[in-house]
């Protein structure tokens, strides 16, 4: 079974379970693998998002009563009776893999929108919003690795609209993340400028590292903002 705190660090970035992963709580997953590289990464991304699975064989993933199944193609039984992902998916952040998840037991549409919100700063709050829920938060000291994990999301999710809403309580490094975000190809997208007023909590509760920065990044992603001449340019369809 999965731990609801497991977090990762790397690259200057750290993850925690976003709030609304409760959207897959009553959600039942099984792996279906004996390919141990697989199963381990399969696992740690389920674990990351806070969601208990189910580990069954290969050979019992036809009879599974669940809602889907995680294994590989070579493994999956042909008469599969619940939607499937398949061993390419298990490298994905787990963010994309639970949009993907979303999408194949038909929670959200493939034709909605992810919002991205971002509170620029020392350390940038980074929080995914996709058909209305917080699928993935996570805080950044690189500006090359959050526009490269906006980037790879915008990727890796089929949707109809992209929104970047990013705060302005320092327009410097707003101008800066607009300006890589232009250089980068991927996607079109709508570009909006937040008024971050309110959105720092007073609390002392979130006095940890990063905690404070994503809980300003939810609070910008929840907001709608305006379209600023500054930060408008030409981004790629």
């Amino acid at each position: 079974m999965s731990s609801p705190k497991y977090s990762k660090k790397s690259n200057g970035m750290q993850t925690e379970p976003a709030r609304s992963f409760h959207t897959l709580r009553n959600t039942k997953i099984a792996i279906a693998t004996s390919h141990a590289l697989y199963y381990y990464r399969f696992a740690t991304s389920l674990r990351a998002l806070g969601v208990r699975f189910d580990s069954i064989v290969p050979a019992s993933a036809a009879m599974y009563d669940g809602d889907i199944v995680l294994c590989t193609r070579k493994e999956a039984p042909t008469n599969l009776r619940v939607p499937v992902l398949y061993e390419d998916t298990s490298v994905k952040h787990p963010a994309v893999l639970c949009a993907l998840m979303l999408q194949k037991i038909d929670r959200i549409p493939t034709n909605d929108t992810v919002i991205f919100g971002v509170d620029p700063g020392d350390r940038i709050g980074f929080s995914i919003f996709y058909g209305g829920r917080e699928i993935g938060t996570s805080f950044h000291t690189s500006i090359d690795d959050l526009v490269g994990r906006m980037v790879d999301f915008m990727a890796d999710i089929g949707v109809k609209k992209r929104i970047i809403r990013i705060g302005s309580g320092n327009m410097r490094l707003t101008k800066k993340i607009s300006d890589r975000l232009r250089l980068q190809s991927c996607p079109s997208f709508e570009l909006e400028l937040v008024d971050e007023h309110g959105t720092t909590p007073k609390t002392h509760k979130l006095n940890r590292r990063g905690a404070r920065d994503m809980h300003s990044a939810r609070s910008i992603a929840q907001r709608s903002g305006r379209k600023p001449a500054e930060l408008l340019h030409p981004v790629p369809s």
